[in-house]
């Protein structure tokens, strides 16, 4: 999957946006996390939503024993986004950094595989306490990359940090 889908975004990454992306990735942690920051986050994330056309499915998994601490569906949407959500969250699981980052890796320097069933495109990113992942959110529903863009924006409020733009193509 990630082979076939790196191939057809050759030419849509640069260096710069690897690295970008792990500088969010490290701007965007967390000091500690509990059920409910996942609240919080979870209702910030569902409130900002609504800027957009398309409802969301948003989810936020403790990685410590697989529980869902927070998880919102809206009306439109169905079994299938918390099927994107999980998997997009496998993506998270194997490579340590956001969703996208697989892709953007591959795309950028030719390495990587991931397990078939991961998704490796914007929408879950890792919540990280002391370099660790404690948790993952995932969300589903937006289009044109709009589910990373979501996430970051929403983390960024959060925790009240400045973070680059990132500028590759959202997927």
């Amino acid at each position: 999957m990630l082979s076939e889908f790196a191939n057809k975004m050759q030419g849509q990454y640069t260096l710069e946006d690897l690295t970008t992306l792990e500088t969010i990735e490290d701007i965007l942690v967390f000091q500690t996390f509990n059920s409910q920051i996942a609240l919080d986050l979870g209702c910030l994330i569902v409130q900002k939503s609504q800027r957009y056309p398309e409802e969301v499915a948003v989810m936020i998994k403790r990685e410590a024993d697989g529980v869902n601490i927070f998880q919102y569906v809206a009306d439109s949407k169905a079994q299938r986004n918390i099927d994107f959500a999980m998997r997009k969250r496998l993506a998270v699981l194997a490579s340590g950094h956001s969703s996208l980052w697989p892709l953007v890796h591959r795309v950028v320097t030719g390495e990587g595989e991931l397990v078939a069933e991961a998704l490796p495109v914007g929408g879950a990113f890792p919540i990280k306490v002391d370099g660790h992942i404690v948790a993952t959110l995932a969300v589903s529903g937006l289009h044109k990359g709009m589910d990373f863009q979501i996430i970051v924006d929403s983390l960024r409020e959060y925790l009240q940090v400045s973070i680059p733009d990132f500028r590759g193509q959202l997927v």
